[in-house]
């Protein structure tokens, strides 16, 4: 039943935002330079058309070594972010789950050097239309996102991911 119902959701997720959004069925992409105290690196976005998975790539330098850091998409300006991006009303989750914000894009794994690389084809991130990403703010964090796990009220609104470590505006 589950299965049922999910698909359903993406199915009149899908149509919704297809038909407001006819002319936006190109290939689209962006990119966000992140910066912080001795964090740098740059996220790519690529959409083949609007109805595609969103393709998202980032190498970042000077994390801490061999540990896995929260990423997230927010809303706000990169002077002050706010919320994950969340136009849903969903709660935290990991990129896996069905019932999770938009901005939730799990945790990026530095290697011994500090260097992290992050892949993922993301159903729910766009690139245009109502929902887009584009100049939301996309935030490296201090801890890993331990997806709701943890229960308390922290873990259960942003995964525990602890400050800001790095942060950059995803543009076109």
């Amino acid at each position: 039943m589950l299965g049922r119902v999910a698909v359903g959701f993406l199915s009149a997720y899908s149509c919704n935002i297809q038909a407001t959004n006819e002319k936006t069925n190109t290939e689209m992409s962006a990119s966000a330079q992140v910066q912080g105290k001795e964090i740098t690196g740059t996220f790519h976005f690529f959409q083949a058309k609007y109805t595609s998975n969103t393709e998202i790539t980032g190498e970042i330098r000077g994390l801490y070594p061999e540990k896995k850091h929260g990423l997230s998409i927010h809303d706000g300006s990169l002077e002050k972010p706010e919320k994950t991006f969340n136009p849903f009303g969903r709660k935290h989750g990991g990129p896996w789950n069905f019932e999770r914000k938009v901005g939730d894009l799990g945790n990026i794994e530095a290697d011994k050097e500090g260097v992290g690389r992050y892949k993922i084809s993301e159903p729910y991130v766009k690139l245009s239309g109502p929902f887009s990403v584009l100049s939301k703010v996309i935030t490296v964090h201090e801890n890993p996102d331990d997806f709701a796990f943890g229960k308390t009220t922290e873990s259960l609104e942003t995964g525990a991911v602890g400050e800001i470590l790095a942060k950059g505006v995803i543009t076109n």
